[in-house]
């Protein structure tokens, strides 16, 4: 992969990331909204999914500010 790779790569891995975290945001609310309707598993379900998304967007901003490093 060239440094030029890389880079565009980081780019779109930070669009991807943003994107991301308004999921984010909108599966907390969701999960909010379940729980108060006492949709107990699906607020749990909904948790997780959030729980893991994070993790995930975690790992895609670690790797992308290490490809724009390793491009410098």
């Amino acid at each position: 992969m060239t440094p030029q790779d890389r880079t565009q790569l980081a780019a779109r891995l930070f669009v991807m990331n943003a994107t991301m975290r308004d999921l984010q945001e909108y599966i907390s609310e969701a999960a909010a909204i379940a729980k108060e309707s006492n949709a107990t598993a699906l607020a749990f379900a909904t948790f997780h999914l959030s729980e893991s998304l994070a993790v995930y967007i975690a790992e895609v901003n670690r790797f992308a500010t290490g490809a724009l490093e390793e491009s410098e």
